[in-house]
């Protein structure tokens, strides 16, 4: 994210991850343009992220590589769900919404 475009952090969703690809519950609001995404699952557990709509799936082909405890900002199109789909075992990835 450019670091002079100023924005404030806004709705947040908790993903419930595993080995089987999840999404949050809501798309992005309308006006969203970048959310946070942090990988909170334990130490050595890779989330990838993948951005599409209701029926899509985050895979390690597509998906945007997160390692464990560690936080992103990416860009988004408004009204897309984030998917997530963990390497391993079981966890939770936090994405906030990033408002200007």
């Amino acid at each position: 994210m450019r670091g002079d475009i100023p924005r404030r952090p806004s709705t947040r969703q908790n993903i419930s991850a595993s080995t089987t690809t999840a999404k949050a519950t809501n798309a992005v609001g309308a006006y969203t343009q970048y959310v946070h995404v942090f990988n909170g699952s334990a130490a050595g557990i890779i989330a990838w992220v993948y951005f599409g709509l209701t029926g899509d799936a985050a895979t390690a082909a597509n998906g945007f590589p997160i390692a464990a405890q560690t936080g992103e900002y990416l860009r988004i199109t408004p009204g897309q769900f984030v998917h997530v789909l963990l390497a391993s075992s079981t966890g939770t990835v936090y994405v906030t919404e990033m408002d200007g």
